[in-house]
This record gives C-alpha cells, structure tokens and sequence, in this order.
C-alpha cells in the first residue's frame, strides 16, 4: 500500500510541478513573434521566439540599411515555479544579465521586478489585441518615478 500512495503522490507532485512550469511559460507565448515600435529616432523590433518548454528567447534590435544593432538580448525562463525576464544590455552592467523575477502574470499582461536594481526595476507587456502590446519600464531616476512606455504592433 506505501508503494501505491508513493507512486500515486508522486506522480500528483511531478504532474502539478510541471504543470505549474509550462503553463507559466504558455501564458507568455503571445509574445512570440516580431514586434515593431515606431519612435521619430527610427523603428526598433523586439522579436521573441520560443525554445523549449520553459524557455522563450527575445531580442531588441534595429536596422540601418544592411546592418542590425542589438540593443538587449532577453530569456524568459521558467523556473522552480516562477518565472524569469533576464536582459543583458551590451555595455550596462558590466555586460552581465540582470534577473527579473515575475510580478504579475494574467491571460494579457506580465509584469517582473527588480527592486535591487538601479533602473528599470520594473518590467511590464500588456497585450492590448493580437497585433498590438505595450512594453514599459519603469523606476526611480533621482528621487521621482520615471515610467517609458514602448507601444508595438506586431509585424509576423
């Protein structure tokens, strides 16, 4: 009977577990694709791509003609029953990624936090229909909340 209860609990443990992991990972999966954000400097993308079942890779990037700019590389990585936003910014924080560890999470809007970090210590998307999301950062710049919003319509 104690093999039985064992192997029954432990199968229960294990299905809720993983479950927990991927169904925070699939609550993301609106992000993947290429988004746009059109600003007067010139258009930036952000591009998200799935890689695993707990693993979503993303990239901020713009083009100059023939040549592309990576501003930010980013993993959203589901782990012990929480989720990740990891950036590493070429040439902040000493090349070094930053975690983010997740917020918030609904069926259109994820939100991850770093109160240790210097700016931004908040990072949020907010799906506003299948085509279009707003991203935005935001935290304390001497003294006074200072918040950026990054509107995106998605192009594939």
């Amino acid at each position: 009977m104690k093999v039985v209860f064992t192997l029954v609990f432990g199968s229960v443990v294990c299905f809720f577990s993983c479950s927990d992991k991927n169904s925070l990972l699939s609550g993301t999966e609106w992000l993947i694709g290429t988004w746009e954000i059109e600003s007067p400097e010139g258009n930036y993308f952000e591009a998200w791509t799935k890689q695993s079942d707990t693993l979503l890779l993303g990239k901020s990037f713009a083009v100059d003609g023939k040549d592309t700019q990576y501003y930010e590389r980013i993993q959203l990585l589901a782990k012990s029953n929480t989720l990740y936003y990891i950036p590493t910014v070429p040439g902040q924080n000493g090349d070094s990624a930053v975690t983010f560890t997740l917020k918030s999470l609904s069926d259109s809007a994820l939100s991850f936090e770093n109160v240790f970090h210097d700016f931004p210590t908040l990072i949020s998307y907010r799906r506003i229909s299948n085509d279009s999301l707003m991203a935005e950062i935001s935290g304390k710049v001497d003294g006074k909340v200072n918040t950026v919003n990054f509107p995106m319509r998605k192009i594939n």
